[in-house]
């Protein structure tokens, strides 16, 4: 399983906060924060300096993803 995070307009760089909600078809559902940072990365590491956020998905989101692929087995 996989997503892909695509902005639909264009952002001025910075750091943003992106919530979203994961759902299966089952209905069961977690919400989470995602943390991003938008910049141009023309070479290699160019981005590495403007980089302290990390990305951490909670518990009921590591549930889900578990869960999921049971549930449809």
């Amino acid at each position: 399983t996989s997503t892909s995070l695509i902005s639909l307009t264009s952002l001025p760089y910075g750091n943003y906060t992106v919530p979203f909600k994961i759902q299966d078809q089952q209905g069961l559902q977690a919400e989470d924060v995602l943390h991003v940072t938008v910049c141009e990365c023309t070479g290699i590491n160019t981005c590495r300096g403007r980089l302290p956020f990390g990305s951490r998905l909670g518990p009921a989101g590591i549930g889900l993803l578990l869960a999921g692929p049971l549930l449809l087995a």
